[in-house]
């Protein structure tokens, strides 16, 4: 099981895997949700050194202690897939 409880002077490099067919990547959109659902901010997805897959790094010193939610976007040609990861910030 995963423990997704960080300490604010952590950062998160978090991977998903990311193709479509004809192996064109599809377009991410990542963005931090806070406890109501409401969108903070944005995050850059970037290729991952291993194939197929994307990156987003996150540092936590800017999110006060609290619960969020990290909601990944997929668009591409077979249409669009969002994937939430809930987590929590510590003091």
């Amino acid at each position: 099981m995963a423990v997704r409880e960080f300490s604010r002077t952590d950062r998160l490099l978090v991977r998903v895997p990311a193709y479509g067919p004809g192996g064109t990547p599809p377009a991410l959109s990542v963005h931090v949700l806070n406890r109501a659902g409401q969108q903070m901010n944005e995050l850059p997805a970037v290729p991952s050194p291993a194939p197929n897959q994307m990156q987003i790094e996150m540092p936590l010193a800017n999110l006060p202690p609290g619960e969020y939610v990290l909601e990944i976007k997929a668009t591409g040609e077979g249409g669009e897939a969002k994937e939430l990861v809930g987590f929590r910030v510590t003091g």
